[in-house]
């Protein structure tokens, strides 16, 4: 019923940026759960400003696809929160694809918002000139010094460390934000 409806008002809509906030924490997911994902991460180009949260226990789906989110250059703001079956162990995972964010296309991106269990896919020329404020988890998948080194104009940053801290030797690395003027860091294993 809701990606029916979701549906065709983006197809009257087709002109418009979308603005969307979902919320469906504590939603067990229905058939109509992965269609209506479908249907809006179709529509990635047009995002302007979404906020999307997910916490189901089940889904009533044997074939489940990763989920994707993309980001185009237009979008201004982006906050997934998922946990549930889509947490780290997940037989689903869940990916943020900022491969249309590179050097070459001004990204608009002001802030990302991103739950601990969704990996990163990165292109090799990561620009978020825009970003301002970051929270991330430290086990995007990929290099979390390439994601920073991006956002140059940074001022707020949350990051969560996710289960044990490493052991054996870190390697660091410097990474200079001048524009930060909040920074926090938390971890599961300190609860």
């Amino acid at each position: 019923m809701i990606s029916h409806f979701l549906g065709k008002w983006l197809r009257r809509s087709s002109l418009s940026p979308i603005f969307c906030y979902l919320d469906l924490f504590g939603y067990e997911c229905t058939p109509d759960f992965l269609p209506l994902m479908a249907i809006l991460l179709s529509e990635w180009r047009r995002w302007k400003d979404i906020d999307i949260r997910f916490c189901p226990r089940w889904i009533d789906d044997k074939k489940r696809e990763p989920i994707t989110f993309r980001c185009s250059p237009s979008l201004d703001s982006l906050k997934i929160q998922v946990g549930g079956i889509f947490s780290s162990e997940s037989e689903t995972p869940v990916f943020l694809d900022l491969t249309p964010c590179t050097t070459h296309v001004t990204s608009q991106l002001r802030i990302l918002d991103i739950s601990t269990t969704i990996k990163w896919i990165l292109p090799d020329s990561l620009s978020l000139p825009t970003l301002r404020k970051l929270r991330l988890g430290a086990d995007l998948g990929c290099d979390i010094h390439a994601v920073l080194a991006a956002c140059p104009k940074i001022t707020h940053l949350r990051v969560f460390v996710l289960g044990k801290p490493p052991t054996g030797e870190i390697r660091l690395q410097r990474t200079v934000l001048p524009h930060l003027i909040d920074f926090k860091i938390r971890s599961s294993h300190d609860l």
